[in-house]
């Protein structure tokens, strides 16, 4: 299989701490290839470096996704066709 160059475009987004609201965030966005071009099927993993948990998701036919219930912390990110 021939290999693609693909970048991720995505949010990372983390609550601001209140009361009754969760200290978990997501990650979402599309993946592309270095044209411009959609890659649907690509798995995205996300790794929290210091604990080197990770969790993964696949790409929709459009190229997105989205990644849930993420702590506070700093991520490795990565996609693969």
């Amino acid at each position: 299989m021939r290999s693609r160059i693909i970048s991720i475009l995505f949010t990372l987004a983390f609550p601001l701490l209140a009361g009754a609201q969760t200290q978990t965030g997501r990650l979402w966005g599309n993946v592309v290839d270095a044209s411009g071009g959609v890659v649907p099927g690509a798995t995205i993993t996300v790794t929290n470096v210091g604990t080197n948990l990770a969790k993964t998701a696949v790409a929709d036919e459009r190229g997105r996704f989205v990644v849930t219930d993420l702590l506070p912390a700093t991520y490795e990110v990565s996609a693969e066709v």
